[in-house]
């Protein structure tokens, strides 16, 4: 699959069926595209395990989601007491950079709230928001 060319322009990207405005492109240059496509979610990982930690350990995992019509999605483990113990991020790598990109975003929010939080029966609740908001924010200001 050929590179896609970063552009200064705002794009619209397709993430969850919702629709997200990417402006800041020049941001994403940063990272290295090259090799296996994980890549820029490794440097990505990377900083977001440095700016925004979790108490657990995290586990990410690269795999076809496609029949499950998922980008991504964040597994919680816990033990039999149903104390938190672990958390595995999954992401589909063959979607578009951008996609992936917002996706591991997406997933780590949740870890973070999670961790944070405790679980609840609502996934985007204000708690996740403002973890989703963080993430990004440490990501902006690399």
């Amino acid at each position: 699959m050929p590179k896609e060319k970063v552009r200064k322009e705002a794009n619209l990207v397709l993430v969850d069926n919702c629709d997200y405005i990417v402006s800041n492109l020049n941001k994403l240059a940063r990272l290295k595209f090259s090799g296996v496509r994980k890549s820029p979610v490794v440097a990505l990982e990377r900083l977001l395990r440095k700016q925004c930690p979790v108490s657990r350990p995290v586990s990410v995992r690269y795999r076809d989601l496609s029949k499950e019509d998922l980008c991504g999605r964040c597994l919680v483990f816990a033990d039999k007491a149903g104390k938190l113990s672990r958390f595995e991020i999954e992401i589909d790598p063959k979607l578009p950079d951008l996609v992936v990109i917002d996706s591991f975003m997406h997933e780590w929010a949740h870890v973070m709230d999670y961790d944070r939080n405790g679980l609840s029966r609502k996934r985007h609740r204000q708690s996740w928001g403002v973890c989703y908001a963080q993430a990004w924010s440490s990501y902006a200001d690399v």
